[in-house]
C-alpha cells in the first residue's frame, strides 16, 4: 500500500476509534510515507504494523509518542515514532472547545507495489468503526486491539474483504473489523482520471477509551 497516499486514512481509522475525534492538520502532513521509509528497511525489505500512543493538546501539538505496539524491526519502530515527533493535528474538540486527548494511531509500513493505488474514504459514509460500533460482548469483557484488514475496491466501487493480516487476538473484534465495510465507507482509485479497481490494507485500532468506565458499572 503506498502509505503516503493512504495516510489520511490510517489516521482516520485510528482517531474514529477513539471518543473525541482528532483529525490530521492541514497542509502538512505527518513524517510517514514512502518518502520517509527507512533505507535501511527498504534494503532488507522490512514491512510491519505498529501502534503509537500519542497526546494532542488543545494547542494541537503532539506530545510523548510512545510506541504500544512494535513492527518487530528497529529501524521501522523509530521511523513510527519519528513521524509524530514535533507535529502537530487539528485538536479534539470538547464541549465546543479544543481539548487535551490520548490516541493511539496505528501506522502500516508497507513497500509500495506498482500494482497498488490509493484507496479513499467516503467522507459521506464513513467505516462502520468507533464507538457506536463497538461490539457489546468486547465492551463487557475489556477487549481492545488493532487489526489490519486487507480489502478490495472494485472501480464501481463495490467493496470486498479479503481478510485479515492481522489479528486483535479477539473473535468479536476479528469479525468487527471484517465488518467495518460491508456497508460501504472506501471510494475507488483512480489513475488518469478514472476509477480502477484496487486492493490495499488498513489498519483499525479498537479502544475502550470512556466505554471501560460503562462496562465497569455493568
Amino acid at each position: 500500500m503506498p502509505i503516503r497516499s493512504n495516510f489520511a486514512f490510517l489516521a482516520y481509522a485510528a482517531v474514529i476509534c477513539s471518543w473525541i475525534h482528532v483529525a490530521m492538520a492541514d497542509p502538512k502532513p505527518l513524517s510517514l510515507g514512502q518518502d520517509y521509509y527507512p533505507p535501511e528497511s527498504r534494503r532488507r525489505h522490512e514491512e510491519g504494523l505498529c501502534v503509537v500512543k500519542i497526546t494532542v493538546t488543545a494547542q494541537g501539538d503532539i506530545e510523548d509518542p510512545t510506541l504500544t505496539l512494535s513492527t518487530g524491526y528497529p529501524a521501522l519502530d523509530e521511523a513510527c515514532l519519528a513521524g509524530f515527533r514535533g507535529q502537530h493535528m487539528k485538536p479534539a474538540i470538547r464541549d465546543g472547545k479544543p481539548a487535551t486527548i490520548t490516541a493511539e494511531m496505528p501506522v502500516v509500513w508497507k513497500l509500495s507495489s506498482p500494482n497498488e493505488l490509493p484507496i479513499r474514504i467516503d467522507t459521506t459514509n464513513p467505516p462502520r468503526i468507533g464507538r457506536k460500533y463497538y461490539p457489546p460482548e468486547s465492551v463487557r469483557l475489556q477487549e481492545e486491539g488493532v487489526c489490519v484488514v486487507k480489502v478490495k475496491v472494485t472501480a464501481r466501487g463495490d467493496i470486498q474483504t479479503l481478510g485479515l493480516t492481522h489479528s486483535t487476538g479477539f473473535a468479536t473484534l476479528d469479525n468487527s473489523c471484517l465488518d467495518a465495510f460491508i456497508a460501504g465507507g472506501l471510494l475507488p482509485a483512480t489513475t488518469n482520471g478514472k476509477a480502477v479497481d484496487s486492493t490495499t490494507e488498513l489498519p483499525i485500532a479498537w479502544r475502550l477509551g470512556d466505554l471501560r468506565n460503562s462496562a465497569d458499572k455493568q
